[in-house]
């Protein structure tokens, strides 16, 4: 399943085609069974010789600086997949997690408590008036 409506990427600051074309493959290929709207933008960082990538979506916000490199697309992948460790639970444990019960419920009649000796109650009986006249 693909939802490349619901991922964008955003890479500032590279002139080749080819590494930018394989970053926004690594971005879509790891986002792609996730849920949601996900926004991944890679900028030079403030700070000389360092990258920054920002991942923003469901689960938050997330911000990594690391060296610049020669395999820049390699790094990307290895952050994401960080990320992912991270912050995702793996889906082997949300099904775990989830798993559904079975409810039985017996269908025996509900039972009484038998009263005790000591309190024991007797069932109410009808009377008749007497007829005898009192003295």
């Amino acid at each position: 399943m693909y939802v490349g409506s619901m991922i964008a990427v955003d890479v500032r600051g590279i002139a080749d085609l080819a590494t930018i074309a394989a970053i926004e493959k690594t971005v879509r290929g790891t986002f792609t069974h996730m849920p949601g709207t996900w926004r991944v933008q890679l900028s030079v960082s403030s700070e000389p010789g360092r990258w920054d990538l920002r991942i923003h979506g469901g689960f938050g916000h997330y911000l990594t600086r690391f060296l610049a490199t020669d395999r820049l697309a390699e790094s990307v992948a290895r952050r994401l997949h960080a990320f992912m460790q991270r912050t995702v639970p793996p889906l082997a444990v949300a099904v775990a997690v989830r798993r559904p019960v079975l409810v039985t419920r017996s269908v025996e009649p509900l039972r009484r408590p038998r009263p005790s000796a000591a309190g024991e109650k007797r069932p109410l009986e009808l009377t008749r008036p007497s007829t005898k006249k009192s003295a």
